[in-house]
């Protein structure tokens, strides 16, 4: 709640998923990023974003979106979404639980390990 002890809402909720990426990708070459403030009213002295959308450009050529918010009461959760040539991999939950769809209708479900 206090971003001077956390580091903030983005760096609390989606480092591992942005670690994720770049395993996947590798390092990152360009960063854009809109934090969203005040869309919740909150004590005094929280001071991490309600909301952030950060945009990565990876030094491969990918790119992705990463969306966190704190500001809903609406469930909770985490995921990633990696789209390929031939392939499609939905990591989920806290976890990142991964299941793994290809062609010829081959799916595949791993357990976060």
């Amino acid at each position: 709640m206090r971003k001077e002890q956390s580091g903030g809402q983005f760096l609390e909720q989606s480092t591992h998923t942005t670690d994720l990426a770049r395993f996947f990708f590798g390092e990152v070459t360009h960063v854009y990023a809109v934090p969203v403030r005040s869309r919740r009213r909150r004590p005094r002295y929280f001071s991490v974003e309600d909301a952030s959308m950060v945009q990565l450009k990876f030094a491969g050529g990918a790119a992705a979106n990463i969306y966190s918010s704190c500001c809903t009461t609406m469930g909770s959760g985490i995921s990633l979404t990696v789209w390929g040539t031939d392939m499609l991999a939905c990591f989920s939950d806290w976890h990142h639980n991964v299941t793994i769809d290809l062609p010829k209708g081959e799916h595949y479900e791993v357990g976060a390990e």
